[in-house]
């Protein structure tokens, strides 16, 4: 069980979380729209990211620490893996067209694509959005040039936070908390309409990797769940190794079907 549990819990984050929503400030955003594009343009200005991770894990009762690495190439691949005594126990991918979860100790896995997924595809929820997530940046759902979309943002000053909120969306809105001095994402939580909490992303710990600062703790989790998270604690940031390539499985792996990870999720979660 402890070798499949990595690629168990993002499963439940990503599709079943989407059950959470929070208040939306209506104020104007013109007279902040500098600041949208200056933040909505700091981005890494590499096309790849690596690091090595500590990978800490909440799953009902259950706590797992794990080491592994996380791959990214912009726009092409984000690629998560997990390791146990020096050997690879499990894989997360995702590319703009699917999603791949790997139990390399059983040899099996998880392969869909992201309108697969309904709750994803009501929410406009895709490779874009997990791309912007795992590489700590403002997204727009639809659309990659997020500077030129500001006017689409609600919002309100909190103290040192400034924080912005995307409403006009069907299914569910957006809140990014950024800390205003420092121009800085520091929280994205997605948020369905009519509900309570939401699914976030938080970032802290953040680093100067090639004049550009990187968060070195990445945290997603279900507001109000506490039974349910992942923190990544990432060391040896790179934007300059080489880019990782896809997945390939050999004929020895054995498909299983999401709604089995889905059973499995809903039984350590005690439901």
């Amino acid at each position: 069980m402890r070798n499949i549990l990595p690629f168990i819990l993002l499963s439940a984050l990503l599709f079943t979380g989407c059950k959470t929503s929070s208040v939306v400030s209506k104020e104007s955003p013109l007279s902040y729209a500098a600041y949208v594009q200056s933040l909505a343009t700091k981005n890494v200005p590499s096309q790849v990211v690596s690091a090595k991770t500590e990978v800490d894990l909440t799953l009902g009762d259950k706590q797992v620490t794990v080491n592994g690495s996380l791959k990214m190439k912009r726009d092409a691949l984000i690629q998560l893996s997990f390791t146990f005594l020096g050997f690879e126990v499990g894989r997360m991918e995702f590319t703009p067209t699917e999603v791949l979860l790997i139990d390399r100790a059983n040899k099996r896995y998880v392969r869909g694509a992201y309108d697969d997924v309904r709750q994803l595809k009501e929410a406009n929820l895709n490779f874009s959005t997990l791309q912007a997530l795992f590489w700590n940046e403002l997204f727009v759902p639809g659309t990659t040039d997020v500077a030129a979309h500001y006017a689409d943002f609600k919002v309100q000053r909190e103290g040192g936070e400034t924080v912005f909120t995307l409403s006009e969306t069907p299914v569910v809105n957006y809140e990014f908390r950024t800390e205003t001095v420092l121009t800085r994402l520091t929280r994205t939580t997605i948020q369905p309409k009519n509900s309570n909490g939401g699914v976030y992303c938080a970032y802290d710990n953040f680093a100067t990797i090639d004049n550009t600062a990187f968060p070195q703790l990445i945290s997603f989790g279900i507001s109000g769940h506490d039974k349910l998270g992942m923190t990544l604690s990432l060391s040896r940031i790179d934007f300059q190794a080489a880019a990782p390539a896809p997945t390939t499985l050999s004929s020895r792996y054995t498909p299983i079907a999401s709604k089995d990870i889905f059973a499995l999720i809903s039984k350590l979660l005690g439901n």
